[in-house]
């Protein structure tokens, strides 16, 4: 009988062991997951800042040399595939990555902007004053 009891206790112990071994693998994997779902948010967000300071520098760079200055500025077709806009709003500029609610804003110098950058490439012109799009 000790024989059977014995074995009965091992197999409780070993069921226990497993259980409590899935248990922490289960727990280790979310906090994985979960991890992995933050970088990947800040690699969005990064990126997007990265285009909206070239979009915002630009902008500056023209309103402050004046009159008749032109720049380039080239713009990503996406963000690491994710589509996106830039939009003016009063003294700001803003990158709005619509598949994942990012959204990342430059101060602009002064609300005289008009139109959208495109994706690709995009003529910064200053003409008296008013910063525009080509």
């Amino acid at each position: 009988m000790s024989t059977s009891r014995t074995r009965s206790q091992v197999s409780i112990e070993a069921i226990f062991s497993l259980l409590l071994f899935m248990l922490l693998s289960g727990f280790f994997l979310i906090l994985y997951t979960n991890k992995n779902i933050e970088l990947t948010d800040r690699r969005f967000q990064l990126a997007a800042e990265l285009v909206i300071d070239n979009v915002v520098l630009s902008v500056n760079t023209a309103i402050l040399e004046g009159d008749g200055f032109s720049t380039v500025l080239e713009l990503p077709a996406g963000i690491y595939g994710a589509d996106y806009t830039v939009f003016f709003h009063e003294n700001w500029a803003y990158l709005n990555l619509t598949e994942n609610s990012v959204l990342a804003a430059g101060p602009v110098l002064n609300s005289n902007v008009t139109g959208m950058p495109a994706k690709g490439m995009n003529l910064v012109v200053n003409r008296g004053g008013l910063v525009s799009f080509e």
